[in-house]
């Protein structure tokens, strides 16, 4: 999802590049172009070789090349290059490049200006060869560096900037982006933090065009570490992240006032964990996927509390209701209601034992009164209705909704890569993903046709996953709904 090579100048006739492509997150791409120049030495590959001109006169060529020829202007002293004139530098009788300024000592030294047979141009400070001093570079599709060079390396505050509108302002250090900086993208998204040799790690800040943001660490590139989620819709989360997703423990504090804190697995909830509902209602125990999974215990605003097994955000399987006024039930349930075997109990004393089914007594079971007694007839009637409890809902804040297509609320979805793999067959992935702020949050695999294949199976997985989130730009928040079909021969 984030990454940021570095930048590294070759001779004074082309300079290594980092190309800006920006999505989800921003992405630098170095692209080398290796062309030919005069006389500018790169760091500890500089040579001491020299070229003759057309009069015998000597210059600086650290980088030798085959059937290459110079012709210069100005002035020769002791054999050597001097003075102001320009030099016109050829290979197999091709011109490369046209140096216009000054030569002491058969180098460029001073202002100079050049320019290059693939269309890029340098204007700027020499010494001794070598790019030193303030200068600007510019490639013949438009992009640009600004700054001051040391030792032929971009070194010290500068500006990048993409034919696209991409630009970077900051610290360079040996031609890479180390230190403080700030990358922008056309699209409004934007980081200001630190780099470490090319990538962004340490403290920083990424906002995108849509309002979501994060501050916190990151790592060769990723946001990974301690940091906080801001949503475009009031959504916080504040916590651990891996790669950009929530992960471990954290925090997620809802625009609407619900309030989660606990364990974290790709962008879910997951593990042992709170939800503190606006509504007043609270659940602790363990999430699985989002959903309220497992041992947890459930209480209601109103009163009435739940302590047993959950699944699907409701009481399912063992567990103890208890009410406000001191009724009970213990025994199974399915669905939120009890269900199967189990006992009721008034406050007042009076007891049933026996089945449910939907929350509903069945009455194939024994009534009995406080004392112990079983109760028949009229008085066994009469315990039936006393008996008979409405029990609270389940949990609808926390139930997902049933997913949409993902073209409904997507105009922008990339397509997976496909792995380079050894397998041949056709695999079928059916994902759901979270979307929040228009942005895909996480995404899960609910069906699939997969290579038995664990390691292939992965990659396609990994592919699809990274797809959705780094190129889908959706609309509001919601849940979606993708089929992916890869087909290899």
């Amino acid at each position: 999802m984030i990454d940021s090579n570095n930048l590294r100048l070759l001779k004074c006739a082309q300079t290594e590049r980092e190309d800006n492509k920006m999505s989800h997150a921003l992405t630098l791409i170095p692209r080398v172009l290796l062309l030919l120049c005069l006389a500018t030495a790169f760091g500890a590959e500089a040579q001491s070789n020299w070229i003759a001109d057309q009069n015998g006169c000597l210059h600086s060529n650290p980088f030798p090349q085959p059937n290459e020829t110079v012709e210069w202007t100005g002035g020769c002293v002791a054999g050597m290059g001097e003075g102001s004139g320009t030099l016109r530098w050829y290979s197999g009788g091709t011109l490369r490049g046209t140096y216009s300024g000054s030569l002491s000592a058969g180098k460029l030294s001073g202002r100079i200006s050049a320019s290059f047979g693939d269309g890029s141009r340098y204007e700027g400070e020499f010494s001794d060869g070598k790019r030193s001093g303030v200068g600007t570079y510019q490639w013949a599709d438009g992009q640009r560096y600004e700054g001051p060079f040391v030792d032929d390396q971009p070194s010290g505050e500068g500006t990048m900037l993409w034919p696209n509108g991409d630009r970077y302002e900051g610290s360079f250090v040996e031609g890479k982006r180390s230190g403080k900086g700030t990358v922008r993208s056309a699209k409004g998204d934007q980081y200001v933090g630190n780099f470490v040799a090319g990538r962004w790690s340490g403290k920083g800040q990424l906002r995108w065009s849509n309002g979501i943001s994060y501050e916190g660490d990151f790592d060769n590139g990723k946001a990974t570490g301690k940091g906080a989620l801001r949503w475009a819709n009031g959504d916080l989360y504040e916590g651990d992240v891996l790669d950009g997703r929530r992960t471990v423990q954290g925090v997620q504090r809802y625009a609407n006032g619900d309030r989660y804190e606990g364990g974290w697995i790709n962008g879910e909830r997951n593990g042992d964990g709170v939800m503190q509902y606006a509504n007043g209602d609270r659940y602790e125990g363990k999430f699985s996927r989002n959903r309220l999974i497992g041992k947890g215990t459930y209480q209601w605003a109103h009163g009435d509390r739940y302590e047993g097994a959950f699944a699907a955000d409701g009481p399912a399987g063992a567990g103890l209701y208890l009410f406000k006024n001191g009724d009970r039930y213990e025994g199974g349930f399915a669905d939120g209601k009890p269900s199967g075997s189990g006992t009721t109990l008034s406050a007042q004393g009076l007891r049933y034992e026996g089945e449910s089914t939907a929350g509903k007594l069945t009455g194939a079971g024994k009534y009995l009164d406080a004392a112990g007694e079983v109760l028949a007839g009229a008085a066994r009637l009469q315990a039936q209705q006393a008996l008979s409890f409405e029990f609270a809902s389940t949990v609808p804040a926390t139930k997902s909704s049933a997913p949409i297509k993902a073209d409904m609320v997507c105009p922008k979805m990339g397509a997976p890569v496909v792995p380079s793999v050894r397998w041949v067959g056709s695999a079928s992935y059916i994902v759901h993903a979270e979307v929040r702020g228009g942005r895909i949050q996480a995404v899960t695999v609910v069906n699939k046709i997969a290579p038995e294949d664990k390691d292939v199976d992965a990659r396609f997985i990994d592919s699809i996953s990274r797809a959705m989130i780094n190129t889908y730009e959706c609309k509001g928040d919601h849940q979606i709904q993708q089929q992916f079909v890869f087909q290899l021969s």
